[in-house]
Parts: C-alpha cells; sequence; structure tokens
C-alpha cells in the first residue's frame, strides 16, 4: 500500500510529494503511519518504547518520587544534582545519555530520579537551576 503526502523541507522552504513504500508493515502507536522495519514500532517510537521504559523500570516505574504523580506523559528524568544539560551535551545528545544510563543501572540510580514536569520545574527554581538556562 502507498501513502502519498506532503513533506515541507524547512532549509529550503519547499514543498514536494513523497511516496513511501511500508510494504505492509505500519507502526503500532496511535495516529503514526511511519514505516517498521523489522520492529513493531518505527525507529523513533521503538527507542522510547523500549529504552524509556527500561529506564523508568531501572528507576522505580513511572511515578513521580516527589508527589506520586502517575501519568507516563507528564514524567521526565531529573539528575538529582542538576548538570543535566551538561550530562547530555556530554553523552553526545538525549539518547545517548539514556542509553548510557540504561547500560550502567547503578550509576543511573545514583544520578537520576523520575518527577513530573510540575515538581521538576519546582525543584529547579528552589536550586537555582533554572539561572543556568535563562541566562545562556
Amino acid at each position: 500500500m502507498n501513502k502519498t503526502y506532503i513533506v515541507i523541507l524547512p532549509i529550503v522552504n519547499r514543498m514536494r510529494t513523497k511516496t513511501v513504500y511500508n510494504k505492509g508493515k505500519i507502526c503500532l502507536i496511535n495516529d503514526c503511519d511511519k514505516h517498521a522495519s523489522c520492529k513493531l514500532h518505527c525507529s523513533n517510537h521503538y527507542w522510547k518504547v523500549f529504552w524509556m521504559d527500561k529506564l523508568f523500570s531501572i528507576l522505580g516505574g513511572k511515578i513521580c518520587v516527589h508527589c506520586g504523580f502517575k501519568d507516563k506523559r507528564a514524567l521526565c528524568f531529573d539528575h538529582k544534582n542538576g548538570g543535566g544539560r551538561k550530562d547530555v551535551e556530554k553523552s553526545g545528545g538525549h539518547r545517548m545519555m539514556v542509553t548510557k544510563y540504561v547500560n550502567d543501572p547503578e550509576l543511573a540510580k545514583k544520578d537520576l530520579q523520575v518527577l513530573c514536569h510540575n515538581c521538576n520545574w519546582i525543584k529547579k527554581h528552589l536550586n537555582g537551576e533554572h539561572n543556568v538556562y535563562y541566562n545562556r
């Protein structure tokens, strides 16, 4: 089954038509029509489903350690002592940082915690970490 859709290229501001040959394998995530090669999901969703869930399980599940919020759409990984931006840059990107922590669970338990976004922003303001971001 062939799907045709419009792709907007941000660099050159042109539009072109692109045809995708998915050979019957579609990503299983709702509203995603990307090709799923040998996996059940496209590459972006496979990374989210597999690696992120694995890191959540290492850190004790999908629950905020401060307030107990359980909706995974609003949960994030937080560096306990700050320095998350530097860790991402040093690791070579967010995906490489998550992979590093999945491969070394003891380091993940020492450095990371699961917080909801509200608790994460409150922690940033209490520790003065937000100034680093805004004053770049």
